[in-house]
């Protein structure tokens, strides 16, 4: 139904709310697979780079922000899920194998997250989160060093500076060594 009125009515303010309708309906059913789904076609709905709803919607600060922060909630959520299945199933049952796809589809996730909302108060343990899947999981020192050194330029006095310090400087030892290869 929800779905009928945004395919219909697609620049219209309460598409932020039907959003919201069709979202909570999967989380209530705890399906993921249906979140997943919804959200990444909900995001892919309010993209400020290609979104006409944006776009018809410029004026209207209240929806603009609504959907702003739906969207930063719901990728937090789908970033952090990933990331933490991952971590389950390296440390808990032992597969790392199994856990890349999900790091994988985290750093993607937290990529995007930086992108749209890179002034967030959530940005700076996102960056490090990240940084941490790149450099640990991923081994693309290059970007891990770029958002390590982001990590400690969005707070000089932040919890994971002295880390995100570290991660800078072995990511540097990892690209000397990839060099000199």
């Amino acid at each position: 139904l929800f779905g009928h009125f945004i395919a219909e009515k697609p620049t219209d303010s309460r598409c932020i709310d039907w959003w919201e309708q069709i979202i909570d309906i999967y989380i209530k059913l705890e399906e993921f697979s249906g979140i997943e789904k919804a959200v990444r076609q909900f995001l892919a709905f309010t993209d400020a780079r290609t979104s006409p709803w944006i776009a018809a919607n410029k004026g209207n600060d209240e929806a603009i922000d609504k959907a702003r922060d739906m969207g930063e909630r719901l990728l937090l959520y789908m970033s952090n899920r990933f990331h933490q299945t991952a971590q389950k199933l390296e440390e808990q049952q032992k597969d790392s194998e199994g856990a890349q796809p999900y790091y994988v589809k985290a750093a993607k996730d937290y990529a995007e997250f930086v992108r749209r909302y890179p002034n967030s108060p959530k940005a700076y343990i996102v960056n490090f989160y990240y940084a941490e899947i790149l450099f640990d999981h991923l081994k693309d020192y290059k970007r891990a060093n770029e958002q390590f050194k982001r990590v400690i330029t969005l707070d000089r006095k932040g919890e994971y500076v002295e880390d995100a310090a570290l991660g800078v400087i072995y990511s540097v030892e990892e690209l000397m060594k990839q060099t000199h290869a």
